[in-house]
C-alpha cells in the first residue's frame, strides 16, 4: 500500500500516477526542478546541403557529392578530377571541405551532362544484367503464368487412370 502512495513536495498524498507526471516535469510549474531546460529541438536538414551551409548550389546545371580523401588510400580526388569533376569554392573563394575521421571530405561538382551521361550509362548495364537474370537455362523451373505448373510440363495427376488398387 506504500508504494502506490508517496508525498509531493509539499506534502499532499499524490497517487502513484500523480508522481510519475511530477517526476517527468508534467506539471506544468516553471519552478519545477524536473522540467525540461533545454531550448528547442531544431531538426537536422538531412539531403539537402551536404553539411557545406557556406556554399551556393546549382542544382540545376551540376551534380554535387562530397569526396572522401583518406590518407591511407589517396587517389580519390585526383580520379574524380579526371573523370572532370571539380572543387567547389565556398563564399570566401576557399576549397569546400571539413574533416572526416583521419582525412578530409572535398565537395566537389560534375556539369549535368556528364552526370546524365553517367547515369544513362549505369542504367543500361542494370538492364542489361536484368535481361540476362532473368533467362531460363535447359532444366530450370519456370511456372507457367497461366496454370502455375511448369512450361511444357504435365502433372503426374493430368493422365492418371483409374485403378482397382482400393488405397490408390
Amino acid at each position: 500500500m506504500n508504494e502506490l502512495y508517496g508525498q509531493d513536495d509539499d506534502g499532499k498524498r499524490v497517487n502513484s500516477t500523480q508522481k510519475q507526471d511530477l517526476a517527468v516535469g508534467a506539471s506544468g510549474d516553471p519552478r519545477d526542478p524536473n522540467q525540461e531546460t533545454r531550448p528547442a529541438r531544431v531538426p537536422m536538414k538531412q539531403g539537402t546541403n551536404l553539411g557545406f551551409e557556406d556554399c551556393d548550389f546549382d542544382r540545376s546545371n551540376y551534380r554535387y557529392y562530397a569526396f572522401n580523401e583518406d590518407p591511407n588510400k589517396p587517389g580519390r580526388i585526383d580520379r574524380a578530377k579526371s573523370a572532370y569533376w571539380e572543387h567547389v569554392t565556398n563564399r570566401n573563394g576557399a576549397i569546400a571541405q571539413r574533416a572526416s575521421g583521419d582525412g578530409t571530405t572535398y565537395l566537389m561538382r560534375l556539369p549535368m551532362k556528364y552526370a546524365l551521361a553517367d547515369s544513362n550509362s549505369k542504367k543500361k548495364k542494370v538492364l542489361a544484367t536484368m535481361a540476362d537474370q532473368t533467362k531460363i537455362s535447359a532444366n530450370e523451373y519456370a511456372p507457367d503464368p497461366n496454370t502455375g505448373k511448369a512450361e511444357g510440363g504435365t502433372s503426374i495427376y493430368q493422365d492418371r487412370t483409374v485403378s482397382d488398387n482400393p488405397y490408390s
